[in-house]
């Protein structure tokens, strides 16, 4: 649970505090987003992330009325990007 990083100070007085803050795993575009995203909470730790993977895919957004919409959405585009080839199933992640 995040409270127990935003906490962790209270128990543990003067800590050092390693911030990590480049990404290996998410495209520029993905933590573009998260960043502006995590912005403007009052409960953050100031921090940066950095893709060490250049560009990206613009994040889109997609509302949906219930779980179950949403779910069918995911599995849909899952299948459609399957359908394209050159992706496995072990590629995705929900």
């Amino acid at each position: 649970q995040v409270t127990n990083i935003l906490q962790f100070e209270r128990f543990f007085p003067d800590p050092k505090v390693v911030r990590l803050e480049e990404n290996y795993r998410s495209t520029e575009a993905i933590l573009g987003v998260a960043n502006e995203l995590i912005a403007n909470s009052p409960a953050r730790h100031e921090k940066m992330l950095r893709a060490t993977i250049r560009g990206g895919e613009q994040v889109g957004l997609m509302a949906l009325p219930g779980d179950e919409e949403e779910a069918r959405w995911v599995a849909w585009e899952v299948k459609k990007e399957r359908s394209k080839g050159g992706r496995r199933w072990e590629d995705f992640a929900v």
